[in-house]
C-alpha cells in the first residue's frame, strides 16, 4: 500500500530508479532547523540501476551477480552485518537479525530461526513472539520471483517461524523501526522518509528525514540519529529539531522506566540524565551496528560480537564472531 503523504513536500527525487544494498543510503532531503529542507548526499555503498535489473530478469548471467549483492547465499554464517536485535519475551532469548538471516542465541550459539534466510532491517521486538520489519528477501527467492527485492513492512506471530507482508511490498526499504504511544514508525532508507502507522498496514509519512536510528522517548515524541546529530520530534514525527549538546550518536534505544541511551561511532554508551544532558557512563568493544533495551538490560551488536548490559559500564558477551 502506497503510504499516504500529509505534506507537499516530494520524495528526495531518486524514485524506483535502482536497488538499495542492505546498510547504504542514498541522497535525499534532510531536515534544516528553521530553514527549507536542504538536499544531502549521503554515501551509497552499491546502487543497481534498473537497466541492470530488467537485464538481469533474461539474462541469468547477469542476474547471479545482482541478487548475490541483494542478500548472501543460504549457506553457513556468522552473525554478522546485525541490523537488529532485541529479548523475545516468549523465550527469553536474544534474537539476532543480519544479512543472512534471523538467528536466536542459546546458550552463545546462534541457532537459525525458520527456513527463510531473510536480511531484516530495522529488526524490532514488539511482544512476545511478536517481531517487525523490513529488508530483502533471500537471493534465491528474488531470482525465482518470489518476493520482490524490498519486502516492505513484515510481521511474525510466532516467532519468525512465518513472515506476513503487511504493506508496501517492493516499494519501501526500512532501515529503522520503533513502537511505542500505539504507533509503530519506520525510515525509509530509499526515499528519506518518516512514517507513521497504528496498524501497519495503512502509512502516513510525516516528514523527509535521514538516519540510522530512532526510539520513542514518549507518547508522540522520537528521537533519530541522523547525519548532523541528534534529533528530536514532540508531534509524532512531523516536524524535527536538533538536540542541542548531544553527543553524535549512531544508534539510540529507549529504556522503559529509565529514558534513552545511545551509542557513538566508536562504542561510547551515553545515558540521557534526569536532568536532560547526555552522560558518558561506558564502552561497548568493536564498531556499532544494533542497540536495543529491556527494562533490565541493554543489548548491542557491533563488528566484534553481541553484548549485554545492566548499566551500561560493564558488558558481557553473549557471543563474539571469529577473531572478536
Amino acid at each position: 500500500m502506497e503510504p499516504k503523504s500529509n505534506t507537499n513536500e516530494g520524495s528526495c527525487g531518486m524514485g524506483w530508479v535502482g536497488v538499495l544494498m542492505p546498510g547504504a543510503h542514498v541522497a535525499a532531503t534532510l531536515f534544516e532547523p528553521g530553514r527549507a529542507p536542504v538536499r544531502l548526499s549521503v554515501f551509497v555503498a552499491v546502487v543497481v540501476l534498473v537497466a541492470g535489473l530488467l537485464a538481469a530478469c533474461g539474462d541469468d548471467e547477469q542476474a547471479k551477480p545482482l541478487f548475490e549483492e541483494l542478500a548472501p547465499d543460504d549457506g553457513e554464517l556468522d552473525l554478522i552485518h546485525v541490523h537488529g536485535l532485541g529479548l523475545n519475551p516468549a523465550d527469553g532469548l536474544v534474537y539476532v537479525a543480519t544479512h543472512g538471516g534471523l538467528y536466536r542465541l542459546k546458550n552463545g550459539t546462534p541457532e537459525l530461526v525458520g527456513e527463510r534466510r531473510w536480511d531484516v532491517m530495522g529488526f524490532t521486538v514488539r511482544g512476545a513472539n511478536d517481531f517487525i520489519g523490513g529488508g530483502h528477501p533471500s537471493p534465491n527467492e528474488i531470482r525465482d520471483g518470489k518476493y520482490p527485492p524490498l519486502l516492505g513492512f513484515i510481521q511474525t506471530k510466532d516467532a519468525a517461524k512465518s513472515w506476513d507482508i503487511l504493506a508496501m511490498r517492493g516499494e519501501t526499504d526500512l532501515h529503522a523501526l520503533a513502537v511505542g504511544g500505539g504507533m509503530i514508525y519506520a525510515v525509509d532508507a530509499t526515499k528519506g522518509q518518516f512514517l507513521a502507522s497504528v496498524d501497519g498496514k495503512k502509512w502516513e509519512i510525516r516528514a523527509q528525514l535521514v538516519a540510522t536510528s530512532i526510539a520513542v522517548e514518549a507518547k508522540m515524541t522520537v528521537l533519530a540519529t541522523t547525519p548532523k546529530g541528534l534529533a528530536r520530534s514532540v508531534d509524532d514525527g512531523r516536524s524535527w529539531t536538533l538536540v542541542a549538546d548531544a553527543p553524535a550518536l549512531v544508534l539510540v534505544a529507549t529504556q522503559p522506566g529509565i529514558g534513552p541511551w545511545g551509542i557513538d561511532g566508536k562504542g561510547t554508551v551515553y545515558r540521557n540524565g534526569p536532568a536532560g544532558g547526555w552522560d558518558s557512563v561506558g564502552t561497548v568493544q568493536g564498531r556499532p551496528e544494533a542497540f536495543g533495551a529491556t527494562k533490565e538490560r541493554l543489548f548491542a551488536a557491533t563488528d566484534r560480537g553481541i553484548f549485554e548490559s545492566r548499566d551500561g559500564r560493564s558488558w558481557t558477551a553473549l557471543y563474539l564472531a571469529p577473531g572478536g
